[in-house]
């Protein structure tokens, strides 16, 4: 094959195999910059941009030029601009999780660039890479179009990018700050990055301004008569409390907002939550007549999917909305107007919440109940017989969640039989000793170590967005129990029961000892087919009552009271085949019915099945930080990390991080830069594996230092602040961050666990095991300041009663960060008593 006749995805990963030494976000800023140059060497310019190859080794340099020179001579513009996106979506790609603000994806991009319509001049105050102010000059290509960004590095990309699509832009590589300015714009397209969406700006007060819609009272300030912004938020800035939601009802008091559209998950890049579109002008608009579009695209695809083409009426209702004034044309529960007053006397903005909800589902509703704002992940965890905890407990678990309780009372238990049920969900048999949790024998993690007790575990769960991108009913929650009993013969403890709940209807089932298989009454399954049955029949499908009816009486001849299901570790899973042929061997069976039957029971025995995988998923992203974690070394080996990233070389390849992880450190007042570095041999190679080590440089002094050469705190909370600024949609567990750290330090530190579970941001949960008070009273002042919904935290408080069992308790804080509940004695009492007691 000749270089003509590669493809621009294939020049792309050539380019950046040439450095496969250097770090690969190095490589691919450097491969696009190479491009980009040989490009205006072609086009006859003299200029070249060298900044962004420092970085690159003299030999890495050289080969990647020698690549680029010969991959692309001769290549037309369109070949070298193609070749440059490839390489951006490869940054993308391999840089999932890293922390980057990506932007939104390229379709929401052309939809925002399609509402703010065709004005002269249209502005981007946080660019990132350019992908908006690309939509924006292919809608309008006269337009003036500036952006602004704080990145120097996606700034140049910006800047580079759109000179490739022939589209004219002024780039600035800094902040933009609106305080002061006179220039005014038609249109203002911006998706504010998630550090951006807390910390925008500070107002004349001195305080900074930490909710989302700072940017939109900003952009409505240098819009022109007639202007139009247009500003991608997370799905949570519609629905937030408190302070959120006074700010919120302001901009729709004021009249000047226009439209409200809710968009599907990974709208933003590597981004599973919703999002909503927020189009406002600087002042009301005649022709709306005091009314609001609120428009919900995301019912129109799948819930993680936008396609232009199927979504093209809903863009043309709020196109004609907006500059016309028109009406929409389309059902109700895709769009409406709703006029300012009845807005105002809502709770919620979210269009899918004020919309009549579209009926037919395409899948059987799981789960107790609909999903909340702020449930996602694990929302809450039952245990019974489980060390400490005897009689049944629910723990509520919020995105946020603070365990509290004294000495030996279980706190740590609740961590524990989350980590057991990772070791075990894929297992035949619980497995009290793994990697992940070692706790002996059944035994010694049953209640009172009483072999005859049952231990019970359940857990409900927000659905899990998978790689196939199909999520049974997104809209509920899931919830699973299962109940263990020892076994003498195996010397194991089995899961004797599992139970789901469907649409309100608890199902069990139990295991057969002899073949080591679920077994699930006929009447159990039945009442799951009266769930598909009314799904059905709503959905408009003839005759599906009869079908199941049918299917009732096949079983009952062929003489099935219950059905066998086979296992999936510790879940059932599907029909077993010996009853699927039982069923085919009926004497009533037809040929056809029998294939029908065997399809409908595969429907409905699958819904475990995949509500389990959904389980298992969600299992593989826990991850656990003990309360004395594992210090970095001064020379580390690959893979020999047993918890948690293997920090050196994580970061040895990811620059970003390695900045973001740098100003983590500084906000929690340790003047380091964190940096990582190989360690080769001369001859580039090592007996002993692969080497790398992290190095901490001090911005005062500029004296570099191994970790093992500053305090220990340093070395306890790195390991904290990687694990939140790496992971995404995770669960990060951790046991009593606050050892070694000064009380402000832990402070700081509830500040980084609120950036880490943003919804808009790495939308992880962090569940921690504490007896830091610092960090609760840090949590009451963001609630206050509208940072993060009280809704979004859980305060957990376990103890022990007069028969030394488990105990739990809530306390409740409401939106001005103050507690419903009163604290048992032991916590903040102390401090009170030390201060204003008696001596």
């Amino acid at each position: 094959m000749t270089q003509s006749q590669l493809t621009a995805t294939q020049i792309a990963n050539a380019l950046v195999r040439t450095s496969q030494q250097e770090s690969f976000e190095v490589a691919v800023v450097a491969a696009c910059t190479m491009v980009y140059d040989h490009w205006r060497d072609a086009e006859g310019s003299s200029e070249f941009d060298d900044d962004s190859l420092r970085t690159l080794s003299g030999s890495a340099k050289k080969r990647m030029h020698y690549e680029v020179k010969r991959l692309l001579e001769g290549a037309d513009t369109e070949k070298h601009r193609q070749v440059f996106e490839e390489l951006l979506v490869l940054r993308a790609q391999r840089l999932d999780g890293a922390g980057l603000r990506q932007g939104p994806t390229p379709i929401i991009a052309d939809l925002m660039a399609a509402l703010v319509g065709k004005g002269a001049s249209i502005l981007d105050p946080a660019c990132g890479i350019g992908t908006c102010l690309l939509a924006v000059g292919l809608n309008s290509p006269d337009a003036e179009l500036v952006g602004f960004e704080s990145n120097t590095e996606a700034a140049r990309l910006a800047a580079q990018r759109l000179a490739l699509a022939g589209i004219s832009a002024r780039i600035h590589m800094e902040a933009w700050k609106p305080e002061g300015r006179q220039d005014r714009w038609d249109g203002v397209v911006v998706s504010p990055p998630p550090k951006a969406r807390q910390a925008i700006l500070t107002k004349e007060s001195g305080r900074t301004d930490r909710r989302e819609f700072s940017w939109s009272e900003q952009t409505q300030k240098v819009l022109s008569k007639g202007g139009r912004a247009c500003i991608l938020l997370p799905a949570v800035s519609a629905t937030r409390a408190g302070a959120g939601a006074r700010i919120r009802r302001e901009l729709i008091a004021s009249g000047r907002l226009q439209a409200i559209i809710e968009l599907p998950a990974k709208s933003i890049h590597d981004n599973d939550a919703p999002s909503v579109l927020w189009v406002s002008g600087p002042e009301e608009v005649p022709h709306m007549k005091g009314q609001v579009l609120v428009a919900n695209m995301a019912a129109v695809v799948g819930a993680d999917q936008f396609e232009w083409d199927v979504a093209a009426g809903a863009v043309h209702t709020c196109v004609e909305w907006l500059q016309h004034g028109t009406q929409p044309q389309v059902p109700e529960w895709l769009a409406q107007t709703m006029s300012v007053e009845e807005l105002l006397h809502q709770d919620t903005a979210l269009p899918s919440a004020l919309l009549e909800r579209r009926e037919k589902e395409t899948d059987i509703l799981v789960g107790p109940g609909t999903l909340g704002r702020s449930e996602r992940l694990l929302t809450r965890l039952k245990l019974a017989n489980f060390k400490s905890i005897g009689h049944a407990v629910s723990i509520p678990l919020s995105p946020l969640t603070l365990i509290f309780g004294k000495n030996s009372a279980g706190k740590s238990s609740v961590l524990q039989s989350i980590l057991l049920m990772k070791q075990s969900v894929g297992q035949p048999t619980l497995n009290p000793y793994g990697p992940q949790a070692r706790l002996g024998s059944y035994a010694g993690l049953v209640h009172g170590h009483d072999l005859s007790l049952p231990f019970h575990w359940g857990i409900t769960f927000a659905p899990v967005l998978g790689e196939s991108g199909i999520v049974p009913a997104p809209g509920r929650l899931r919830e699973i129990d299962v109940s263990f009993h020892w076994d003498s013969d195996q010397q194991a403890a089995l899961p004797q029961e599992v139970s789901g709940v469907f649409q309100g209807r608890q199902v069990t089932w139990t295991l057969d000892s002899d073949s080591q298989s679920f077994r699930l009454s006929v009447e159990a399954l039945m009442r799951l087919a009266e769930i598909e049955e009314a799904e059905r029949e709503r959905g408009g499908e003839p005759g599906s009552i009869s079908v199941y009816r049918k299917l009732g009486s096949t079983l009952e001849s062929a003489g099935l009271s219950s059905l066998t299901f086979e296992r999936n570790g510790l879940l059932p899973a599907t029909v077993a085949d010996t009853d699927l042929q039982r069923l085919k061997e009926a004497h009533d069976t037809s040929v056809a019915w029998a294939g029908t039957s065997a399809a409908l029971l595969d429907r409905i025995g699958g819904l475990v099945s995949e509500v389990g995988q959904e389980l298992g998923m969600l299992l593989d992203r826990v991850v656990y930080l003990g309360p004395l974690r594992q210090a970095p070394t001064r020379i580390s080996q690959r893979g020999m990390v047993d918890d948690g990233l293997d920090i050196p070389f994580h970061l040895l390849h990811n620059v970003s991080q390695r900045r973001i992880i740098s100003q983590h450190l500084q906000d929690l007042g340790m003047h380091y830069r964190l940096d990582a570095v190989p360690v080769v041999t001369p001859s580039g190679d090592s007996l002993v594996g692969e080497l790398a080590g992290l190095v901490l440089t001090d911005s005062r002094t500029g004296v570099r230092l191994s970790p093992s050469d500053v305090g220990f705190g340093v070395s306890q909370v790195l390991p904290i602040i990687v694990e939140l600024a790496a992971r995404r949609q995770s669960i990060i567990m951790v046991e009593q961050p606050e050892i070694h750290l000064h009380p402000g330090m832990q402070a700081e530190l509830a500040d980084l666990f609120i950036d880490s579970v943003n919804p808009s941001g790495n939308a992880n949960q962090v569940i921690v095991e504490t007896h830091s008070e610092n960090l609760v009273l840090r949590l009451q002042r963001r609630i206050k300041d509208g940072t993060i919904d009280a809704d979004d935290v859980s305060i957990i408080y376990i103890d022990q009663n007069h028969e030394g069992k488990g105990t739990v308790r809530r306390l409740r804080l409401d939106d001005s960060g103050d507690f419903l509940d009163e604290w048992p004695h032991g916590f903040f009492v102390e401090q009170f008593e030390e201060l204003f007691g008696e001596y």
